[in-house]
């Protein structure tokens, strides 16, 4: 075996076992699917190159066919993490296996037509697939996994080197293995949020867990039922603020009540009841952490 080859084994061994080392984390969320889509991506890069590797009779069309092939594959977790909330989750793998086929059409047209040949998808797709990439690279860029999804985003370019609108000089195959060996690294030392904050814990380990597109549409809501009950609280990217709206509004007490019904509310639709209470957990022991610690000081100290 070549050097590359091995390099690329490696990468994505790597790769498919840091992702499911993450899979007790992912429990009780719509996130699961787009894990075992991410597998499948990484499992049909693996066997390409071993088939291309061992198959010394395939021609160079045939090559850039199944590379193409295992290439799309990349956008199929991103289409499942926008369909990542329930129900509708449990039918939109439909919708990413028609993405799929869709992007891989042109593989099989030269079949059908008896055409051989330099594999050509036409403008129109090589346009679509800078679009999904800009989708992928925006839905986490506000997030703490930004640089995940800028190295991502290179491994995709790199792997389709030929196949969009602008040109690349070609790179080998390990190398965009290699991009996206590096972003799932990165992505996996990423922990939770510390829990300075209950409620900003959740939700900033929610948004950067699910990106911008779900994120702002819970935001949305969250703020939409804020305004209708006049609560002095408004969900910003960052975190809750609180705003001064005088006398009339609802006690602190009762909006916090409230806010933490309108959150699990929210929020079931993608994460369970224990995701949930799991970071609340870990506010409630920091906080009391601190205040042991505060207690001993003051002790020491007189």
């Amino acid at each position: 075996m070549s050097a590359h080859l091995l390099i690329t084994i490696a990468c994505i061994v790597g790769s498919i076992g840091l992702l499911a080392s993450r899979r007790a984390a992912l429990v009780g969320t719509t996130l699961s699917e787009p894990l075992w889509w991410s597998i499948f991506s990484l499992v049909s890069l693996l066997l390409v190159e071993l088939f291309v590797h061992f198959s010394k009779t395939v021609d160079t069309s045939a090559v850039e066919s199944a590379r193409y092939v295992a290439a799309v594959t990349t956008f199929c977790p991103l289409m499942a993490v926008l369909g990542a909330k329930r129900p509708q989750n449990k039918g939109w793998r439909f919708i990413v296996v028609s993405l799929w086929i869709v992007l891989v059409l042109p593989t099989a047209e030269p079949l059908m037509l008896w055409r051989a040949g330099q594999l050509d998808i036409g403008p129109i797709r090589e346009w679509f697939l800078v679009v999904l990439l800009l989708v992928g690279l925006s839905n986490y860029l506000p997030t703490r996994l930004a640089l995940t999804s800028l190295l991502l985003t290179a491994g995709q370019i790199v792997l389709l080197t030929g196949h969009l609108p602008f040109s690349l000089t070609g790179a080998p195959v390990v190398v965009g293995v290699g991009f996206l060996f590096a972003g799932i690294a990165v992505g996996w030392r990423q922990r939770a949020t510390p829990p300075s904050d209950g409620w900003n814990a959740v939700w900033t380990d929610f948004r950067n867990a699910f990106g911008a597109v779900w994120g702002l549409r819970v935001m949305e809501r969250v703020n939409a039922t804020a305004q209708l009950c006049h609560w002095d609280v408004r969900l910003r990217w960052h975190g809750f603020d609180m705003l001064n709206v005088g006398e009339d509004g609802q006690s602190h007490v009762e909006q916090e009540a409230e806010l933490a019904r309108t959150m699990r509310t929210t929020l079931r639709r993608f994460v369970s009841t224990e995701w949930i209470d799991r970071r609340l957990r870990l506010y409630d022991k920091a906080r009391t952490d601190n205040c042991n610690r505060r207690q001993a000081s003051s002790s020491i100290s007189r």
